[in-house]
This record gives C-alpha cells, sequence and structure tokens, in this order.
C-alpha cells in the first residue's frame, strides 16, 4: 500500500509501515509541513497515497466524496503520544483488510475502526455505504 503520513501522526510511523511492506512518505518530506490541507490532499491524490492524519477535516463528506481517491484514515485517540498512535496503527494494519479501503474514510478511536465506503453514482443504483 502507498501511503502518506501528514505532519502530526509520529515520525515513527514511517519505519514501521516500511517494515509492515507499506511504501510510505511523509507530508514534511515532500516540503508540505504548514501547508493548507487542500494542497495536502491534492498532494496525495496526485500521489495515488493513502492518507494518515490526525485532522478532522479531512474527513469531511464534500472532500471524501471525490470518487477515486486512494482513501485516508483519521486517527483520534484520547492518547495521541507516539507510543499508542504507532501501537494502534500497527493493530489495524494486522487486523483490517488496508489494502481495500481505496476511496474509504476510515476513523480509529480507542474503542472501534469506522470505515465510510465510496458513495455509488446515482446510475449504480443502491444507498451510499454508512459507518461500519
Amino acid at each position: 500500500m502507498r501511503v502518506k503520513l501528514d505532519e502530526n501522526p509520529p515520525t515513527a510511523l514511517v519505519t514501521v509501515l516500511r517494515e509492515l511492506g507499506h511504501d510510505t512518505d511523509t507530508v514534511c518530506s515532500e516540503g508540505l509541513r504548514g501547508e493548507p490541507d487542500d494542497a495536502i490532499w491534492c498532494g496525495a491524490q496526485e500521489a495515488g497515497r493513502f492518507l494518515m492524519t490526525q485532522d478532522l477535516d479531512f474527513g469531511l463528506i464534500e472532500r471524501a466524496s471525490t470518487r477515486g481517491h486512494p482513501g485516508v484514515l483519521i486517527v483520534r485517540l484520547r492518547d495521541l503520544t507516539p507510543t499508542p498512535v504507532v501501537a494502534a496503527i500497527v493493530d489495524v494494519f494486522d487486523r483490517f483488510p488496508v489494502h481495500s479501503w481505496a476511496g474509504c474514510i476510515v476513523v480509529v478511536t480507542q474503542n472501534k475502526v469506522r470505515v465510510r465506503g465510496p458513495r455509488p453514482r446515482a446510475s449504480e443504483g443502491g444507498p451510499p455505504s454508512g459507518l461500519n
């Protein structure tokens, strides 16, 4: 999986995700530190990378409804220090089919992982995907 870390998750995730076999880069390594969310979102999409962040703004339905985006994972733990965040991400990547999350908004909380899939086009029929 191709992953891009926003500037707020722990940098230790780069090494951990690479050890798990994921092609991982960061917003900071691309010189996007401090850039607006739209620039970061566009950069992740252009690179075809699943974005990992602690920024709730990336979960806005308007942004997430763009068809074909690589997906976004939002970390919403009570304790956002590096050790619990890294442990939670490793657990998620061990237990869930992360490779199937293209086009999804994933929210990792203390108690659960919620996945909102891409919305079907009107021509595809069916109700929009809800949170799991």
